[in-house]
């Protein structure tokens, strides 16, 4: 019997007796009894090549020849058993990692750190083989099958684990060595998984509200925002979000980084996030954003004065108030300290506004010509001022 792996070339040659070598004959190859080859002209020998042989050609294979067109044949050659081995291809599944992992469409994503372990199987009727781990074309590992499979273990995974994986399963049959086709590619990427930063309440210079809706920061003054993490990959970098895009960018220090922003303006307002980078090995891994921090501008605007009325005629200052008498003209005269000039007065009597004027030195003059019960009441002053908005320059990724 004769082992043959798929794909190798057989060949068979075939001759007369030399008590005949000077006669001409035509040979015929057989496989079980078939004939499959001829020879093309007569001569006293031949061989007949079989190439890229396969399962099809396994059987029990005999010649004979023929003299005068076939009318004198011998009998049948003695025979030769091809069996070819065919070992089938072995499957490697889905890795079996101890920690976090991630199957895409570009194959299995593993945590750097974590174990792994690779296994190959095989139904070959041919057991007690060995498998060869490959990663691209180099054997990386290799290991005696058990039941007809292998588990290839890495206790820490790192970069130099990313690659593409197959497995060959190879067995030794009759003292000749054979090996299957390698298996379907396990694509295998490492990957860093790192903590979410942290970004607590600011810590500002001056007034300042913490509130439901996040930190009110008095305009004018300055206020700090730290980012920070524990991250276990030190010497990376924070980058501060506003909305969607890069509002600054640091170095971390102690895992931690500071963004002084020295005075609060109303384009410093939105939601405020930390993300932290690192570069390994070539490659730039980013931590997940950290929770949102929502800054809020305002401005404190001193309180105005509403000093005594100026009537034209008769009126009494009493416990209660001013008293005017019915008739006469009063004026209510509001007035403010305010070092955002340009504002405007609102005169409130009780809870709603009577009248509104712009301000003229920091100061509004309310006349009323004509005193009556209608103007009875308590009055207040209220000032406001408007500001237009400006904004930050913001770095897109």
């Amino acid at each position: 019997m004769q082992l043959v792996s798929p794909g190798e070339n057989i060949q068979f040659r075939c001759t007369t007796p030399k008590s005949r070598c000077n006669a001409d004959a035509e040979f015929h190859l057989f496989i079980n009894g078939s004939s499959i080859l001829s020879s093309q002209k007569h001569v006293s020998g031949v061989t007949f090549n079989l190439v890229n042989v396969g399962v099809s050609h396994q059987g029990s294979y005999s010649c004979n020849y023929s003299y005068k067109n076939g009318t004198i044949k011998s009998p049948w050659s003695d025979t030769i058993k091809i069996t070819v081995v065919h070992l089938q291809q072995p499957s490697i599944p889905r890795i079996a990692p101890d920690g976090q992992f991630d199957v895409g469409p570009q194959g299995s994503v593993i945590t750097r750190g974590h174990s792994f372990t690779i296994i190959c199987s095989t139904e070959s009727q041919y057991p007690g083989g060995s498998f060869y781990l490959f990663r691209e074309a180099n054997i990386t590992r290799s290991q005696s099958a058990v039941d007809l499979s292998a588990s290839f273990y890495f206790p820490q995974a790192d970069f130099s684990h990313e690659g593409n994986y197959s497995c060959v399963y190879e067995v030794s049959v009759s003292s000749r060595s054979f090996r299957s086709s390698a298996s379907e590619l396990l694509v295998i990427t490492i990957t860093v998984h790192l903590q979410q930063p942290s970004i607590p309440r600011i810590a500002p210079d001056g007034r300042f509200d913490v509130g439901p809706q996040g930190s009110v920061i008095t305009r004018g003054h300055s206020f700090t925002i730290i980012c920070s993490t524990e991250s276990q990959y030190p010497g990376g970098s924070f980058h501060l979000f506003r909305e969607a895009n890069i509002a600054k960018s640091q170095s971390a220090f102690d895992h931690s980084a500071s963004f002084s922003f020295p005075e609060a303006d109303f384009s410093h307002e939105g939601k405020y996030s930390c993300v932290y980078e690192v570069i390994l090995s070539s490659r730039t891994f980013r931590s997940s954003a950290s929770e949102l921090l929502v800054i809020t501008i305002t401005v404190h605007l001193q309180q105005p004065s509403i000093p005594r009325i100026a009537p034209d005629g008769q009126f009494d200052v009493g416990p209660q108030g001013s008293v005017i008498t019915r008739g006469h003209s009063f004026t209510i005269i509001c007035s403010t300290e305010s070092q955002y000039p340009g504002g405007s007065f609102h005169l409130f009597r009780e809870a709603n506004i009577t009248r509104s004027q712009s301000a003229v030195d920091l100061s509004a003059s309310f006349s009323f010509p004509e005193s009556d019960y209608s103007h009875e009441g308590k009055y207040s002053c209220v000032y406001e001022v408007n500001f237009v908005l400006t904004h930050l320059p913001l770095i897109c990724l």
